[in-house]
């Protein structure tokens, strides 16, 4: 009798990072950013098939400020006119459709960063 494998689907953790130029809704930017998530994936016959990834979180540290600081007000301000839509983030590796979490800022308040995810903050 001859053994047959059957896939085996399975999930992990990954975690991309970079510092490149990003783009976020159409506002390009130098950031190091990062990308974490859990990505589903399909094991069988000596290889492995990615799949889904799902519950992704996209931070991000602003490279070029002040010089781009204009940009990073561009982008403040689209995240205030409508908190709750979607937003395209490009990144070098990945292309993700995050919602807007939060603004990261220095002592002095001035925004240094932006956190996003696949599920609007609550």
């Amino acid at each position: 009798m001859k053994d047959v494998m059957t896939d085996e689907s399975r999930s992990r953790n990954f975690a991309q990072s970079g510092t490149d130029l990003i783009e976020i809704d159409g506002v390009a930017l130098h950031a190091r950013w990062r990308m974490t998530g859990i990505q589903d994936y399909t094991v069988g016959a000596g290889a492995a098939l990615d799949g889904l990834r799902k519950e992704i979180a996209v931070s991000m540290f602003f490279d070029n400020l002040p010089d781009e600081a204009e940009l990073v007000q561009t982008l403040l301000e689209k995240v205030q006119a409508d908190k709750t839509r979607k937003f395209e983030c490009k990144l070098p590796r990945a292309t993700a459709s995050v919602y807007f979490r939060e603004i990261c800022a220095d002592q002095s308040g001035a925004t240094i960063g932006m956190v996003f995810g696949n599920k609007p903050r609550k």
